[in-house]
């Protein structure tokens, strides 16, 4: 009768030590930042100016991407004139995305963003009456 308990209980503890094995050598996979989503590429489609702001009539066109791996391209044009291109690196701390040009430099400002599947919108953090830029998700 002893036997036969050791035995179940050698058992128990040879099946837990494989478990725990199994479980332990499994790879972790990464977090994803915290905050909005805002992998993807963005259009402009409206800006909203709480300050006095003109760029006369031309339209602007822009266009957003934001890379999984930290990275962002954008083509920026004012009416029919030359295309912009610019690409750096960006950061998402809870709601309040930052990023670096290619050439080092950073943005002119942070920004607060809010985004769902369809728009994003991002206003400058430190600015008293910021403008708001509205995206469309391409």
């Amino acid at each position: 009768m002893y036997f036969c308990t050791m035995k179940k209980y050698l058992r128990f503890i040879f099946i837990m030590t494989a478990v725990l094995a199994i479980a332990s050598s499994c790879e972790k996979k990464p977090v994803p930042p915290q905050g909005p989503n805002i992998v993807g590429s963005w259009e402009l489609t409206d800006i909203q100016y709480t300050k006095s702001a003109q760029i006369g009539d031309q339209k602007v066109e822009v266009t957003l991407t934001f890379q999984a791996d930290g990275s962002f391209k954008m083509k920026q044009m004012l009416g029919q004139g030359r295309v912009s291109e610019y690409s750096g690196t960006w950061a998402l701390d809870g709601d309040v995305l930052s990023g670096k040009y290619s050439d080092d430099k950073s943005w002119g400002a942070s920004y607060t963003v809010v985004a769902d599947d369809k728009t994003l919108t991002m206003t400058p953090v430190a600015e008293e009456a910021p403008e708001t830029y509205i995206y469309k998700r391409l």
